[in-house]
C-alpha cells in the first residue's frame, strides 16, 4: 500500500468549488444595472433650501438627525448622530461624509 500525504482540507475543498467560465461577467452586469438605474437629481425650491439651511445652522455635534441626500445618481437616507464640518461644507453621520450640497432633506430627530 502507498504511503501518501493527506491533502489539506482547504485544498480538497477547492476542487469542488464552482467554476466561473465567464469570469467578470457577473460584475459587469451588476455595474451595467447600477448605471442604468441612475436618476437625475431633483431641484429644491427656495423654501426647501431655506428650511434645510436653517436646520443645518441649528445643528450641534451629537444631535440625532435624519438626512436624505443625492449622490452619484441615487438618493440615500441615513439616521444617526451628526458631526459638523462647516469649514469643509459637510457633515458626518456615523462614518459617512455628506456634502451639504448633496442634502435633499434633513430633520432633527
Amino acid at each position: 500500500m502507498e504511503n501518501r500525504k493527506k491533502m489539506p482540507r482547504q485544498e480538497r475543498a477547492k476542487q469542488f468549488s464552482s467554476f466561473d467560465a465567464l469570469k467578470g461577467l457577473r460584475e459587469a452586469l451588476m455595474l451595467k444595472e447600477y448605471e442604468h438605474d441612475k436618476i437625475i437629481q431633483g431641484e429644491l425650491d427656495e423654501e426647501q433650501i431655506k428650511e434645510n439651511s436653517n436646520i443645518i445652522l441649528s445643528l450641534e455635534n451629537g444631535d440625532k438627525i435624519y438626512v436624505k441626500y443625492f449622490y452619484d445618481g441615487y438618493y440615500f437616507e441615513l439616521s444617526g448622530r451628526v458631526k459638523l464640518d462647516l469649514k469643509n461644507a459637510c457633515l458626518f453621520v456615523g462614518n459617512k461624509q455628506i456634502l451639504i450640497d448633496w442634502i435633499y432633506e434633513i430633520k432633527k430627530l
